[in-house]
């Protein structure tokens, strides 16, 4: 009788480890899921895009986020504890008309550009006739971009002249 009941606990104690597996693995496939998930649905608060995603933005970088309603607009602060700071400047219908920041680094011009704009900027530096470290400086009529920086210290800003408010002038944004 005893050989049999040492029998039945090892029997017992594997099929908790067995039921622990199970549920160790079915929380690893649903962690991979949800990961799978939050990356591929990049959700951003871009030039010329609505304000809707701003949080995400400030996901992203890790940042802390504070409103300032201004007159004609509303400015998104993007405070992350590497030293950036991303502003996001929002006319009163929720659209984004100018993006600027200052870091130790240039921060994800892609994410703040959005795709349509980071293109006509990559296409604009390419070009340019100075290269180096030169302040860097496109002027369309649909797309300004300014940056300019040297170690440790970058800062620049990106609007669109047509959807500056009425009253908003572009020395706004900074």
């Amino acid at each position: 009788m005893v050989l049999k009941f040492s029998t039945q606990a090892r029997t017992s104690k594997s099929m908790k480890n067995h039921d622990l597996s199970i549920i160790i693995r079915l929380g690893l496939i649903v962690a991979a899921a949800f990961a799978a998930t939050s990356w591929a649905l990049p959700a951003r608060a871009e030039l010329g895009g609505t304000v809707a995603s701003v949080e995400n933005d400030a996901a992203r970088l890790k940042g802390m986020l504070r409103l300032v309603a201004a007159h004609a607009y509303t400015q998104h602060e993007i405070r992350v504890s590497t030293g950036h700071v991303v502003y996001e400047y929002a006319s009163p219908d929720g659209q984004v008309f100018g993006v600027s920041w200052a870091g130790p680094t240039v921060p994800d011009l892609r994410q703040l550009l959005g795709e349509r704009y980071f293109a006509q900027f990559q296409q604009a530096a390419a070009a340019r006739q100075r290269y180096g470290r030169h302040p860097v400086l496109i002027e369309t009529p649909e797309f300004v971009f300014q940056q300019t920086g040297r170690l440790r210290d970058f800062h620049g800003r990106a609007y669109l002249p047509q959807l500056l408010p009425p009253g908003v002038d572009a020395s706004t944004i900074r």
